[in-house]
């Protein structure tokens, strides 16, 4: 039998066999293996399962991300770096641990050059092993006018971009405490023992960092009193790490001239005063019916007008004076008692009104006439000391004339010849 006798008859049927064929290859085994039948529909079904599952996993990561940064930006009220909203930053600065002269030597370190890796202008906060290495420190200034409260304060911070100002950021842990002394020295890495006096156990805010690089921090309770009127203290937070050993971070913040410092204020302002209400008459002169008065104030429009006369005369129709609050007119004997309240101070409005016994002053008995008189008596008094002497009786010699000179000269003429005789 010849060759093309076994060939020709399978021709026909060869394309049929290679398509019957294709799917089982495409099951076989990698190694080599025989095709199993149905094997390439058992493949492909947990292949599209497990893309739809990967797909779904995605979709509702997606959503995730979304509601978490939904809940950030609701959160943080959209305060970005470099707006000021109700503050302002009065100054900053920091200091650094390796200008602390070396204890129990008494030596004092020379200044040590600023870290190179923090940029000038920045703000740094670092641990080495848990250990303070830079603290920060900023003074705010406010808007909102003396007395008011705080509802809301908020300050983000940027971190810098420039290489190595950051390192260490997944780590890092910072805290935000007030400052206890009422002015302390800015600088630039100062002196260790010139940073200023803190106390965070008094009160902490916790910093949030995000994916950019931005640091929240809730500063509402640590600035709870610092608009009230009698407030001598410091307005501002220093920024301190807040880590465990072996935990080590250096993180440096844009300053204020870069735009890396946020700030957003809500505050309500301060109530008015009882005093502050009655200044336009609506309070401490409306309720009270003076006798005579129409508009039931005490004497006009305004309740400060009827306080210029203090007269105790009585006015007859305005109620000029505080003279007339005490009593009702005689012609309405009901005017005074319906008044708000006038039967209760009534006695007091009386005694008000009550005229001061002041002390006389000393010239007030004194005739018209002294201030002319006074002069005249002082000035015969100075003739007659002249003309009687010091010793206030009259000159024997100063007035003899005449005959009673010639007595005195005869007088003295016998006494000299009586002398010569008894000699």
């Amino acid at each position: 039998m010849s060759l093309s006798r076994l060939v020709l008859p399978v021709l026909p049927a060869l394309p049929v066999l290679v398509l019957s064929a294709l799917p089982g290859l495409a099951a076989a085994d990698p190694g080599g293996g025989v095709a199993v039948p149905g094997a390439g529909a058992a493949a492909s079904s947990p292949a599209g399962a497990g893309d739809e599952q990967t797909a779904r996993e995605q979709k509702a990561l997606t959503k995730a991300e979304k509601a978490k940064k939904s809940e950030k930006a609701e959160k943080g009220s959209g305060l970005e770096p470099g707006t000021l909203r109700g503050a302002s930053v009065v100054k900053t600065g920091w200091w650094y641990v390796a200008n602390e002269p070396p204890p129990d030597t008494g030596v004092v370190a020379a200044p040590q050059p600023p870290s190179p890796n923090t940029p000038a202008g920045a703000m740094p906060v670092a641990a080495v092993v848990g250990e303070t290495a830079k603290i920060s420190a900023i003074e705010l200034a406010f808007e909102a006018e003396p007395g008011s409260s705080i509802d809301k304060l908020e300050m983000v911070l940027q971190e810098s971009g420039q290489p190595g100002a950051a390192l260490g950021t997944e780590v890092a842990a910072l805290v935000a405490c007030p400052v206890t002394e009422v002015f302390w020295a800015d600088g630039r890495g100062a002196a260790w023992k010139n940073r200023p006096a803190h106390d965070c156990d008094l009160a902490s805010a916790v910093g949030e960092r995000d994916e950019d690089g931005r640091w929240s921090f809730d500063l509402t309770a640590l600035a709870a009193g610092w608009l009230d009127t009698d407030f001598v203290g410091s307005r501002s937070v220093v920024l301190v790490e807040q880590a465990e050993a072996p935990v080590t971070f250096d993180v440096s913040f844009d300053g204020p001239a870069a735009d890396g410092v946020g700030l957003d204020v809500r505050t309500t302002p301060p109530a008015e005063t009882p005093d502050q209400e009655g200044t336009d008459g609506s309070t401490s002169g409306g309720s009270t019916d003076s006798s005579g008065g129409g508009d039931g104030s005490f004497g006009g429009s305004t309740g400060t007008e009827g306080l210029d006369g203090f007269d105790d005369g009585g006015g007859g129709g305005g109620g000029d004076s505080l003279g007339d609050l005490g009593a009702p007119s005689s012609s309405d004997p009901g005017a005074g008692g319906d008044a708000a309240g006038g039967g209760a101070i009534e006695g007091d409005l009386d005694a008000a009104a009550a005229p001061v016994a002041g002390f006389p002053a000393w010239y007030s008995g004194l005739p018209r006439a002294t201030p002319v008189l006074l002069p005249l008596v002082l000035g015969i008094a100075y003739l007659m000391m002249l003309a009687l002497g010091p010793a206030g009786r009259p000159d024997p010699s100063a007035n003899r004339r005449g005959v009673s000179r010639a007595l005195d000269r005869l007088r003295e003429t016998r006494t000299l010849a009586l002398a010569k005789v008894a000699r």
